[in-house]
């Protein structure tokens, strides 16, 4: 399954000029918690995206007014993008190594033409494949690299009983925690 599979199609945009709350407004109309910001309505191409959080953490709880503000002072950036053509696990894979949980599809002209959710993830994968996504996306960062090594495990070995990779995973765990322990030692 790839991208253009799964993503919303004509995924609502914005330019970084745009007020905060027209972006806002956007977001209500079309229920959804990110747009992708684009350089103009000609390009279409993503310099980044704005989430609901964005505007709250960035702009509300700062003091700023939405109607004022324009959208390039609280985007994140910068706006990382996928193919119609990639995998679904490859989202999946960045989603989790940027841990964002929607990723704009963009054309052969770098024209934003679709974005993918982790709602998409959730209605159109297998529900295992879904869960590692949302499990991974939402680790701490330290700890990814661990999960990784593990789902690896798995991909090579062929599917076993969960438990043998759980012992794995807390072996690693145990193992990572005495290392910094000794780290902590030799740093005093």
């Amino acid at each position: 399954m790839q991208a253009k599979d799964i993503m919303t199609e004509k995924a609502v945009c914005c330019t970084p000029e745009a007020k905060l709350q027209k972006a806002a407004e956007l977001m209500a109309e079309s229920n959804c918690g990110e747009i992708p910001v684009v350089e103009n309505q000609k390009s279409m191409k993503p310099v980044g995206v704005l989430t609901d959080r964005d505007i709250v953490c960035r702009a509300v709880a700062k003091g700023k007014d939405p109607s004022q503000a324009p959208v390039r002072e609280c985007m994140s950036k910068p706006a990382i993008t996928v193919k119609p053509e990639t995998d679904a696990a490859e989202c999946c894979r960045l989603m989790a190594e940027w841990q964002i949980r929607r990723i704009p599809v963009v054309d052969d002209k770098g024209a934003c033409c679709g974005i993918v959710a982790l709602a998409d993830v959730a209605r159109c994968l297998a529900e295992h494949e879904a869960a590692i996504c949302l499990r991974e996306i939402s680790l701490p960062v330290p700890e990814r690299s661990i999960e990784e090594r593990a789902y690896q495990l798995f991909l090579e070995r062929g599917q076993q009983p969960g438990h043998e990779l759980e012992h794995w995973v807390l072996a690693e765990q145990e193992f990572l925690g005495r290392s910094r322990g000794r780290q902590q030692q030799f740093a005093g």
